[in-house]
């Protein structure tokens, strides 16, 4: 049996009466306790103790780890010695980067145009570009290049130039118009000089004293371009 509660059966015939705080009513409605409000002392006393009980968890812990405090400094002074010191490398790695960049991107020096046709026969000579011979992995445009790299670290100016349609016709027909002597073994003969088919060709230029001249890097012919055609000025290798 559940306590506070009336018998079953039994009628209150007489007012609502109180006792130890639990209010009696008819057994037709559930009995219900009275809020009990405690004193406000009593939870200010709570938060009192609760502040002393952290300070003395503080002060323990600050007694007890308080000679290590000076090792923390000691070590985050440290730490930023350190960071000082990376980040000081790193500065100046950027800056060698920087200008190693520089140099690197500087524009190379600036390069001679052959001072005469003679110089210009006299590098060909040495040079052994045409030597290479002709092939589906090395053709007319690679021999140009080659002969272009060839001068530019010789210190000399030249350029590839291209050749196209009816301009690349009237220069094949000039060429192969062209009678000149050549040697094999012991024999001398006159023969001329022939291109296979294709729709350009690629070539060297260069300037000199005002005058432009075709190189052909095939065989070292130079060809000075005129008004109206063209004129050759070194047979090149194909004489030797």
């Amino acid at each position: 049996m559940c306590p506070n509660l009336p018998k079953r059966g039994w009628k209150n015939n007489r007012p609502s009466n109180t006792h130890q705080n639990i209010t009696y009513q008819d057994n037709r409605h559930r009995v219900k306790p009275h809020t009990v409000s405690y004193p406000k002392t009593q939870s200010t006393n709570g938060t009192i103790i609760l502040i002393l009980i952290i300070i003395g968890i503080s002060v323990i812990i600050y007694t007890q780890y308080k000679p290590s405090i000076g090792g923390i400094e000691s070590y985050v002074e440290g730490v930023t010695d350190e960071i000082k010191e990376g980040y000081e490398e790193v500065i100046e790695v950027a800056e060698e980067g920087y200008h190693e960049l520089i140099d690197v991107t500087k524009a190379p020096p600036p390069l001679d145009p052959f001072p005469s046709i003679d110089e210009l026969i006299q590098f060909l000579d040495r040079d052994n570009v045409s030597d290479v011979v002709y092939a589906s992995d090395f053709k007319c445009g690679d021999f140009a290049e080659a002969l272009v790299n060839r001068a530019q670290d010789a210190g000399y100016e030249l350029k590839v130039a291209s050749m196209w349609d009816s301009e690349l016709d009237d220069f094949i027909q000039y060429v192969e118009s062209l009678e000149y002597t050549t040697k094999s073994g012991t024999t001398t003969f006159t023969t001329t000089f022939s291109y296979g088919s294709g729709e350009g060709h690629a070539l060297c230029r260069v300037i000199i004293d005002s005058s432009t001249y075709l190189i052909e890097p095939q065989n070292d012919m130079v060809f000075e371009i005129l008004g109206t055609g063209y004129n050759v000025v070194y047979f090149g290798a194909v004489t030797k």
